[in-house]
């Protein structure tokens, strides 16, 4: 998906006129807007289309404005490579805790780079697949050893996989440590209950 397509606007759009076909297509396609389920839940998809190609196009404006700024080295992680959409879709459900719908769109993606095993690590981390979860990860790193959110994820997860495995769950519990799920927090800041009730 060309997120400049999917808005109807052209690569060299300003920020204005990006923002301006953006808000005309949401309201053209406010869920609210229709009362059939089938043409209420064509406008929901159709929406979230549109905020994953603004989110995306705003995010390669920012990444073009920052100084000596690049696509996935240490200086920033905004991914722009093939089916950057796509992913930019995955790492929202991430964020709503949609993990099938997450599951299904990685699964049709064809691409297997670093992105893909960056967000297939986090997807396992959210089911407490944490084997799976570390696998996926190192393959992210060695994708892209600049890559600070992936050096990041790989870290983080060795090391709750390397609890679990000792059995370190309860531990965790009384230590106050954020359980596996709640450990990428910092991507949608999303916790789970037990978790929120705990100080970080």
């Amino acid at each position: 998906m060309d997120p400049y397509e999917t808005l109807g606007i052209s690569a060299e759009a300003t920020k204005d006129e990006i923002r301006k076909a953006y808000i005309e297509l949401i309201k053209k396609n406010h869920p609210d807007k229709f009362s059939d389920p089938e043409a209420k839940k064509a406008a929901t998809l159709r929406t979230v289309e549109l905020n994953t190609a603004y989110s995306l196009v705003q995010r390669r404006l920012k990444s073009s404005y920052a100084p000596g700024s690049t696509a996935s080295g240490a200086e920033s992680t905004v991914y722009t490579g093939k089916y950057a959409a796509e992913f930019l879709l995955i790492r929202e459900y991430l964020s709503k805790n949609a993990l099938t719908m997450a599951k299904n769109t990685l699964d049709a993606i064809p691409l297997r780079n670093g992105e893909w095993h960056y967000l297939s690590a986090l997807l396992a981390m959210r089911r407490g697949l944490y084997g799976e979860a570390k696998t996926h990860s190192y393959k992210a790193y060695t994708e892209d050893t600049d890559n600070i959110e992936y050096q990041r994820a790989y870290n983080t997860i060795s090391a709750l996989s390397e609890k679990q495995s000792a059995g370190g769950r309860e531990r965790d519990a009384k230590r106050k440590d954020p359980c596996g799920r709640c450990a990428f927090r910092f991507l949608g800041r999303l916790a789970c209950k037990n978790c929120k009730k705990r100080r970080y």
